[in-house]
């Protein structure tokens, strides 16, 4: 039985595995940081936007009351008063609102960037085990192939065939066995 294929087979997919999940991790880090950062730069924005609303609200509050005085109207009592204090508020509520939108559309970026790095870190924490079974069951399926079974040669009787009591003819094709394919 020639033990040395059989074990060169399985390294090859421990390793292929393993290879396989550190670049799944890679891939998972640097998507992660691509969210964060996403997250860092809509914060920023977002404190703009909101900077820039409450510049707007200032010119149109300024451009209220210069209309109420190019009228004759008191701007400080009455009703020219109320308008004045409302628009204020609504501006406020605006700016407080582009805040909160921001905030909140920063946060699902920093999220998912973290879940994306608890990703990479359980890729990372499986890797040495999924390799291990990779590498055994490749080489389970391969000592099989190699006629690891008693017969052996290959054309004998698989592990298969023996569990369900069938035989197995030429081209590996079993011959009796309705349960041999697991149904």
């Amino acid at each position: 039985m020639p033990w040395a294929a059989v074990l060169g087979v399985a390294a090859l997919a421990a390793v292929s595995s393993y290879q396989k999940s550190q670049q799944a991790a890679k891939s998972s880090d640097a998507q992660a940081a691509l969210y964060e950062e996403s997250g860092r730069r809509r914060r920023e924005l977002a404190k703009v936007q909101e900077e820039r609303s409450r510049r707007e609200s200032s010119k149109l509050m300024g451009l209220q009351r210069a209309k109420l005085a190019a009228a004759g109207v008191e701007p400080s009592t009455g009703t020219a008063l109320l308008t004045q204090e409302e628009t204020a508020r609504e501006s406020e509520l605006q700016a407080l609102l582009t805040r909160a939108q921001g905030i909140y559309e920063a946060q699902t970026q920093e999220h998912q960037g973290a879940l994306g790095r608890w990703q990479s870190r359980t890729i990372r924490k499986s890797a040495f085990t999924n390799a291990l079974l990779a590498g055994a069951s490749t080489g389970v399926s391969a000592y099989g192939a190699m006629g690891g079974v008693p017969g052996g040669g290959g054309g004998g009787q698989s592990a298969a065939s023996i569990r369900y009591g069938s035989t197995v003819g030429a081209g590996g094709i079993p011959t009796i066995g309705y349960d041999y394919y697991g149904s």
